[in-house]
């Protein structure tokens, strides 16, 4: 029975062994993969920045109409606090 015991544990712990070597072999294949994605792709940073461009303009540009739109109205108001004095 203690032969037996002994052939089980030893068939396991090369069963787990096995498992464990397929799995640091399939994690490293994946790692290679991946930087080599990351060394053949564009920088995605720049290509960000040149898609957000055109967001960034309509922005803005409603920031300078908003400005506009401010310095008009204190222009309004301060004649018509000069015709009220007068």
């Amino acid at each position: 029975m203690k032969k037996e015991t002994s052939k089980i544990t030893k068939e396991t712990e090369t069963t787990a062994e096995s498992i464990a070597a397929d799995a640091v072999e399939s994690m490293a294949e994946d790692a290679i993969e991946t930087t080599a994605a990351q060394t053949t792709a564009k920088e995605p940073g720049f290509d960000a920045f040149v898609d957000t461009l055109p967001i960034m303009g309509k922005g803005m540009l409603g920031i300078f109409f908003v400005t506009l739109v401010i310095i008009g109205a204190i222009y309004l108001l301060g004649s018509i606090k000069k015709k009220e004095d007068k």
